[in-house]
């Protein structure tokens, strides 16, 4: 089975941050974009 890389693993990489931190920041960006939604 191939291995597919999830969002937190890409933050991770791209902004080199440990796997609490760009959960943390996923976070955040998701509850921001749904009280935006409402």
């Amino acid at each position: 089975m191939e291995h597919v890389a999830s969002m937190v693993d890409s933050y991770m990489r791209e902004y080199g941050t440990s796997m609490p931190m760009a959960y943390e920041k996923l976070q955040n960006l998701v509850e921001n974009a749904w009280n935006d939604l409402n």
